[in-house]
């Protein structure tokens, strides 16, 4: 591994930097980011599609909104398992990807799926377990234990965090709604309109788009969060830098 030349410098930063600093992850390494989140969402998306056909409003909202939330995880499994070989200069094929994903497949049904909601009261402990699954790759029993550790000191700032994260996420959904509805109405209609969104647009395209590219945006932030506790506590740029000298020693010997 390139330890000396990671995707991002390794320091400590705040909630906001991590958002910007995702964003500019995501500029750089465009294709690879979206391909792995398109290919990971389109079964769930058909999914959700399939069980609200013919339901009412209680099933679009189920299938819409409270079902995505289960699958986020699993559906962003792919998309962390290639951030990690992005950080230090890999570019992880689609099959090490989907092996890596598949083979945490079960523990992280278990965590996020059953265990989550059982643990409501202690949200702060599950907070990395996607992370800790996939790119730690130690005994999955001890991987709640793992992820609590990572939290360590900063459970109120995670749960703030993530009220944060609702609150970008929803104002961004509701803009990309009003937006890209504006312009299709340019484009195909003969004039320009703002539709106040209403329930029924939970099953549209419209906003099928803009929740996933929410959710892979916040998967990205949560990734970087990771990396972010691993420096704040355990001095992990140390670490590397130990390695790139250690590395550098050992290759000098050989000569």
């Amino acid at each position: 591994m390139a330890y000396e030349r990671t995707l991002v410098q390794i320091r400590e930063r705040s909630f906001l930097d991590l958002q910007e600093l995702a964003l500019l992850v995501i500029r750089r390494r465009p294709l690879p980011l979206l391909l792995a989140l398109v290919a990971a969402t389109l079964p769930f998306v058909a999914l959700n599609a399939w069980l609200a056909e013919g339901g009412g409003s209680f099933a679009l909202f189920a299938c819409y909104l409270v079902l995505p939330t289960l699958e986020a995880p699993l559906a962003t499994a792919g998309l962390t398992v290639l951030l990690g070989g992005l950080m230090f200069g890999e570019r992880p094929s689609a099959g090490q990807v989907v092996r890596a994903s598949t083979a945490a497949l079960v523990p992280i049904l278990l965590y996020q799926v059953v265990l989550r909601p059982l643990l409501l009261l202690l949200p702060g402990r599950l907070a990395f377990i996607n992370e800790v699954l996939l790119l730690e790759r130690g005994p999955w029993h001890g991987a709640t234990g793992r992820s609590a550790q990572l939290c360590t000191g900063s459970v109120v700032d995670l749960f703030l965090h993530w009220i944060g994260a609702f609150v970008f996420a929803s104002l961004f959904l509701l803009c990309f709604l009003l937006g890209t509805g504006a312009v299709l109405n340019a484009l195909f209609t003969s004039e320009l309109t703002w539709d106040r969104p209403t329930l029924s647009d939970l099953g549209g395209f419209q906003f099928q788009v803009g929740l996933w590219l929410v959710i892979g945006f916040f998967a990205v932030v949560r990734f970087l969060t990771y990396i972010d506790q691993r420096i704040r506590l355990e001095g992990w740029e140390v670490e590397l830098r130990l390695r790139s000298a250690g590395r550098a020693l050992e290759e000098a010997a050989t000569w």
